[in-house]
């Protein structure tokens, strides 16, 4: 399971600390930046590509993370992020 969260785009933001700053499950370090989230779904019936690019309130791209069907689908599945 994954859970994508982008920042509240129309208000301020947190600064994160400790564990929650250096858990190894966080993919963007983005924190204290106000963005909003392009989200796509690309690709053929069986290989489909989970995307989303974070923008910022310029629309600059602060980062993006993605992941596979095939990645959903393993067992085995430990990406670590």
């Amino acid at each position: 399971m994954y859970d994508v969260t982008v920042s509240p785009y129309t208000s301020g933001t947190t600064k994160f600390s400790g564990a929650e700053k250096n858990n190894p499950s966080r993919v963007l370090g983005i924190e204290g930046q106000q963005n909003f989230g392009n989200i796509s779904v690309s690709g053929k019936q069986g290989e489909r590509t989970f995307k989303v690019v974070f923008l910022g309130i310029k629309g600059e791209n602060l980062g993006e993370w993605s992941v596979s069907e095939k990645e959903l689908k393993s067992p085995n599945n430990n990406r670590g992020e």
